[in-house]
């Protein structure tokens, strides 16, 4: 049935239409600034977490970081798991050939909010 059909059969069935519903807009939870911007190569980069499932079925998780900036891809970590341990051993491997970051983005994922990642990014500072 294509839209024209059934804005002819609506009115006949004495059919009630769901109003539109209006889109809240996404806020940042108890945040007034704005988010960081990055103005040049190595100030924000972004860690994110993507997922992808094998043909036998089996979970993939890709840890994903990139410069916000020049959208260099910096690191891509494959495995069934990754904990904050690996996620900090990342960190700790980019250090050495690039300049640490001012600002790390990141979602509140378990891995992101575990202590020894908090202690490591304190004591880099």
């Amino acid at each position: 049935m294509n839209h024209k059909r059934v804005q002819r059969i609506w009115p006949e069935e004495v059919l009630q239409r769901a109003l539109p519903r209006r889109r809240k807009r996404s806020q940042l939870p108890n945040c007034k600034q704005e988010l960081l911007g990055a103005e040049y190569p190595h100030k924000v980069w972004a860690i994110e977490f993507q997922f992808d499932q094998t043909m036998n079925g089996s979970i993939i998780k890709f840890l994903n970081m990139i410069d916000e900036y020049s959208r260099l891809y910096l690191a891509i970590r494959v495995g069934r798991r990754c904990e904050a341990a690996e996620v900090i051993e990342t960190i700790e491997e980019l250090l050495k050939p690039y300049p640490s970051p001012i600002h790390l983005r990141m979602d509140s994922g378990p891995e992101f909010i575990a202590t020894a990642l908090l202690e490591c990014c304190t004591k880099s500072v």
